[in-house]
């Protein structure tokens, strides 16, 4: 119901635009969700021309009714049926979090080796939850105040996650390192990644490894790469 007005509309906007990057080979679910959790098909499925009619067709008839129950609708999405490969999950709410401990605890129990993405739309969502559950979910977290961006900044989120230039990083810093975040997010084109680890002294050589979509990245940065106190990687 909190999204009565222009929120909506853009939240519409936003998905049609998200359901234009999709590709043939490409498996996708929309699940509306208020005090009930509604999926569209009730599993992943191609993104072929009917498939996506179909979700229009759908989006039509999505009203702004009912409370903001992220728990099982987040759960829905954790488990959909059907679908392979890697599963991005992009979260929009203009709700507050509400009980954010419980869930958060369950985005880490329930995700596996998906990606999550949050979206806050407005001043109300939890920005501590959002921007935690994003990184826990190696992804990211965007927040948008003025809901006349909406539709311009989940096109450019959709864009980015139609081209994931490298996944599932792992860091060997040479030493025992206290990391700020225990998963490192994807690498996605046009977006830098960035982390942060302390170290009990000068690093001799960090390797950086990844996969892309066609081969297995790996990077060793050497110590002139970088500079006493706080370096950036």
């Amino acid at each position: 119901g909190a999204m009565s007005g222009p929120s909506m509309p853009q939240a519409k906007a936003a998905l049609r635009a998200g359901l234009a990057t999709l590709r043939p080979q490409d498996h996708f679910e929309i699940i509306d969700f208020d005090d009930q959790t509604k999926p569209v098909f009730g599993r992943a499925v191609p993104a072929t021309s009917g498939n996506i009619a179909q979700a229009l067709e759908a989006l039509v008839g999505i009203e702004a009714i009912g409370g903001t129950m992220m728990s099982p609708a987040l759960e829905r999405a954790f488990h959909p049926p059907g679908g392979h490969g890697l599963r991005q999950i992009v979260f929009i709410t203009d709700g507050a979090v509400h009980g954010a401990g419980p869930l958060f605890a369950m985005i880490e129990r329930g995700l596996g080796k998906a990606r999550l993405f949050t979206v806050g739309i407005g001043a109300a969502p939890n920005a501590r939850f959002m921007r935690k559950a994003a990184e826990a979910g190696r992804g990211s977290s965007t927040f948008i105040a003025n809901v006349n961006e909406v539709n311009d900044q989940m096109s450019g989120l959709f864009a980015r996650l139609s081209k994931p230039a490298a996944t599932d990083f792992a860091i060997d810093w040479g030493q025992p390192a206290e990391t700020a975040i225990a998963l490192v997010p994807d690498l996605y084109a046009g977006q830098p990644l960035v982390t942060f680890a302390q170290l009990s002294g000068p690093p001799t050589q960090v390797k950086v490894r990844g996969k892309t979509p066609s081969d297995i990245l790996q990077v060793n940065l050497q110590p002139q790469q970088f500079q006493s106190g706080v370096s950036k990687l």
